[in-house]
């Protein structure tokens, strides 16, 4: 079915140029690309009779671009009055590109946005879209190609034409949530016309075409010292790296959470809050993904879910989905709210949550703090069936405190916190958004002893990103690592040992995993590791948080697979350190589906 760009440059697109565009004589921009009265394609091409649908010769901006010349052409399943789901130009959206993201270092990168529900639901669609790009100088240094909103596993595919002065160059993307540079010019250019064919298959579908310019940025980037968050002050952002589902029964026989999260609402600094001023939460349950599975290798399934709370309350939320007062303790029941269980293949992950407001907004309120007790310790088989090496122990109990990441300090309380045109959180410090946090992670480690008593231990790292888009696949983030010798040690005090590991969204990994090598016998009891900047597969900067783990005990309890021995009777989590150098990023939630989009 796929009319192949080439095809449609050499048929289509000859016969649209010599047709004058329809309302040209009342062209006219329409200013930012995506503002009122500019934010549909029906807005810049003709809208009757059949497709192909030409240019009527009005324009939109985008920080200094001007977009032009637009046409559009849905074929198959996208034609309107043809099968289930026809996308016209009334039906997909146009939006300015978020500028500071997916983009080279000290550059902005203007660019659009096309947004529908290319949905096939019948019989296979592409869609061709095609427009021209100007800038008031010669600027542009390359072009961005995205794609997103497919379903998983991806066989959409998206042919990018690109025209400059003697550029003439096709580029391809064909796996979701796509984005990378598409040619880079020998020299800036004013003019770049961009010919975009998208194909998609029967049964698939995707939401959103985006292409962005890069540009040299005049604006130095601000100081890390205004735009780094600061894990120990309360934040409109709470960030939990580890839970872990299910329940153990301890040995006075009561049945508890393998998990309790604790989350404190105080009222910001400076701000004067009523008595029992409610404060709205949107949380998300993140899971990291395997690669065993190929039907869902790289998508982090993520359940999301509110809770309203009021300042100087607390909650005690557990991953389980038990009603509030399910465990019967001294001085009140658990949990305090209902959350929904998550679904992690590993039966575990992370939490993340963010106040809104009562139309669903996030917003600056700098109040939330939090802490996290865990009783892991025990070889079991997770909820999906493989092998969570560190579930419920009826012994151990482990804390750690939540990471809070505040909001920019110029909003006001309650101020709305800008995102993208996909609702992606944007920690990046700058105006309007949250504060960034960094990639780069240290701390002390213990090193693991699982032949020599009578105490036992085992050394573990829980390692998390940010840079996630929920329920979609991602790319994984690779970690190198340098672990130092302790004193004595067989590979010498303060010798180094280079490893690395790698990671989809969220992992808990005993260090004897990452290198067989980190022992008590080679590194000594205990030491220090450093990790170099995470990065993903296209070496782009991400995101990484984390804790350091240790599991001890007197009975050796056979981490190589469930049931092999006894659980670990104690446990303890270290925060982890940084290097205080922000990594600009954005986490995707799911939109809902409830909503019209």
């Amino acid at each position: 079915m796929r009319m192949m760009l080439k095809t449609m440059l050499a048929g289509v697109l000859v016969s649209l140029a010599a047709v004058a565009p329809f309302g040209a004589a009342n062209a006219a921009s329409l200013g930012a690309c995506g503002s009122a009265g500019a934010n549909l394609l029906s807005d810049f091409v003709t809208t009757t009779g059949s497709p192909p649908f030409t240019s009527n010769g009005n324009s939109c901006t985008a920080n200094d671009k001007t977009f032009s010349n637009f046409t559009y052409f849905p074929q198959g399943d996208f034609a309107p009055g043809v099968g289930a789901n026809p996308v016209p130009p009334a039906a997909v959206g146009v939006a300015s590109a978020d500028p500071t993201t997916n983009c080279p270092t000290n550059q902005t990168c203007p660019g659009i946005v096309f947004n529908a529900n290319w949905n096939a639901t019948g019989a296979g669609g592409d869609t061709f879209i095609s427009f021209t790009v100007t800038a008031p100088t010669p600027s542009i240094n390359d072009v961005q190609l995205g794609v997103s909103g497919t379903s998983s596993p991806s066989p959409v595919t998206d042919v990018a034409m690109i025209t400059a002065g003697a550029v003439s160059e096709q580029r391809n993307l064909n796996f979701d949530n796509s984005f990378r540079a598409a040619v880079t010019f020998a020299a800036p250019q004013m003019t770049v016309s961009i010919s975009n064919d998208m194909e998609v298959p029967a049964g698939f579908k995707a939401t959103d075409i985006e292409k962005q310019f890069a540009q040299t940025s005049t604006t130095p980037p601000p100081p890390t010292t205004t735009v780094l968050s600061d894990s120990e002050e309360p934040g409109s952002v709470i960030v939990f790296p580890k839970f872990i589902q299910g329940a153990v029964s301890t040995s006075e026989g009561t049945n508890l959470p393998i998990t309790e999260l604790e989350i404190g609402v105080v009222c910001p600094k400076g701000v004067t809050c009523p008595e029992h001023e409610p404060v709205k939460i949107r949380f998300h349950w993140v899971c990291g993904a395997t690669e065993a599975d190929e039907a869902t290798s790289f998508v982090c399934k993520e359940t999301d879910f509110d809770i309203t709370a009021t300042v100087f309350e607390k909650i005690v939320l557990t991953p389980n989905a038990e009603t509030p007062g399910f465990y019967a303790v001294a001085g009140g029941g658990l949990p305090t709210k209902f959350a929904p269980a998550p679904e992690c293949p590993q039966g575990g992950g992370y939490l993340i949550g963010w106040v809104i407001n009562t139309s669903d907004q996030p917003i600056k309120f700098d109040g939330l703090v939090g802490d996290a007790h865990l009783r892991p310790g025990s070889p079991v088989p997770s909820v999906a069936g493989a092998l969570n090496p560190f579930a419920g122990s009826p012994t151990a109990l482990a804390d750690y405190d939540a990471i809070p990441i505040q909001a920019d300090p110029k909003l006001g309380n309650l101020a709305l916190i800008t995102t993208n045109g996909n609702g992606a959180l944007i920690f990046d410090g700058a105006a309007g958004h949250y504060l960034a946090v960094t990639g780069q992670v240290m701390g002390d480690v213990r090193y693991t002893n699982l032949t020599t008593g009578p105490t036992f231990t085992s050394g573990a790292l829980t390692l998390l990103t940010l840079d996630v888009k929920s329920n979609r696949p991602n790319l994984a983030t690779f970690v190198d690592l340098d672990f130092f010798g302790g004193n004595p040690s067989a590979i010498g005090n303060e010798n180094q040992l280079s490893t690395s590991t790698e990671f989809i969204c969220w992992e808990e990994i005993p260090i004897t995993s990452i290198s067989t090598d980190l022992t008590t016998t080679q590194m000594g009891r205990k030491g220090v590791f450093v990790s170099a900047p995470a990065v993903d597969v296209t070496g782009a900067p991400v995101t990484l948080l984390g804790l350091s783990e240790v599991f001890e005990g007197g009975t050796f309890p056979g981490i190589a697979g469930p049931g092999t021995g006894a659980a670990w009777p104690r446990a303890s989590f270290t925060g982890l350190f940084n290097s205080s150098n922000p990594v600009p990023t954005r986490f995707v939630p799911t939109p809902s589906p409830n909503f019209l989009q």
